[in-house]
């Protein structure tokens, strides 16, 4: 059985309004980062769908040594390495990274959360199959807790 049944993104005009929302809306067992968007690539001839759009979402624990600034810092340029040919060339059809907001009243359950959207799941497995995803996670090495506990979630995203 999975360990969730879904994952559901909300969006706020500010940050303490979403900071207000989640210390408002705090259920027991649930995951609650406020999150900063950044999209780092969307193909020119992407196709988005509102309804089942397949995506992979991975997240990360940054080391501790690295302040949430910085950190931020050195993912975004880590990942503006990767060439827009390869990414091109493979099946991925809109890369969005998200990094912790500060000042959340203590860690967040993870740091950063990279979802890598998908035409279908045979532009998915090729992505995979290809050396494209461990070039976007290549320096993750020096960035995060390799150690720590992360999410590896495939959905169907469903914008209501």
């Amino acid at each position: 059985d999975p360990s969730y049944d879904g994952m559901a993104s909300l969006y706020f005009s500010t940050f303490p309004e979403a900071k207000a929302a989640r210390e408002k809306g705090e259920a027991k067992g649930t995951i609650s980062v406020v999150m900063d968007e950044k999209e780092l690539f969307t193909r020119i001839d992407a196709v988005l769908k509102n309804t089942a759009q397949l995506k992979v979402v991975l997240t990360n624990v940054r080391k501790p040594e690295l302040a949430p600034a910085q950190f931020k810092s050195e993912s975004l340029k880590a990942y503006a390495k990767v060439e827009s040919k390869m990414l091109m060339e493979s099946g991925i059809q809109k890369i969005v990274a998200s990094f912790a907001a500060p000042d959340q009243g203590g860690n967040p359950a993870f740091d950063s959360m990279l979802e890598i959207y998908f035409k279908d799941s045979d532009g998915l497995k090729a992505a995979f199959a290809s050396p494209v995803i461990s070039t976007l996670r290549k320096d993750e090495e020096a960035l995060v807790r390799l150690d720590a506990p992360e999410l590896r979630i495939v959905a169907e995203e469903h914008v209501l």
